[in-house]
C-alpha cells in the first residue's frame, strides 16, 4: 500500500531470501512488488538494474522508482494478522 492511510488489519507473509527472513504484506492485486531502500540495503542487494518506470498508486500518488531487483525467495504457507 503506498497511500498515508492504512488498515488496522495488515496481512503478512513471512518470506526468506539469501539467508534472510522478514515479514511482507500482501497485495494480491498488485501488478509489482516493491521494497524500501532501507530493506534491500539490509539484504544486501547489490544487483539493482536501471528502470525507467513510475508507480502509480490507486490513490494517484507516485512513487519513484530506484531500479529493478529480482530476488529469489521462499515463502511461508498461510497469512497472519498483525
Amino acid at each position: 500500500m503506498c497511500d498515508s492511510t492504512t488498515s488496522s488489519t495488515q496481512w503478512l507473509i513471512d518470506v526468506r531470501t539469501g539467508g534472510h527472513e522478514f515479514s511482507a504484506k500482501v497485495d494480491r492485486g498488485a501488478e509489482v512488488s516493491i521494497m524500501s531502500k532501507s530493506v534491500a540495503k539490509s539484504l544486501s542487494v547489490d544487483r539493482v538494474k536501471n528502470y525507467k518506470s513510475i508507480l502509480t498508486c490507486y490513490s494517484g500518488t507516485t512513487v519513484p522508482i530506484l531500479g529493478l531487483v529480482e530476488l529469489n525467495i521462499s515463502v511461508s504457507h498461510g497469512y497472519r494478522e498483525r
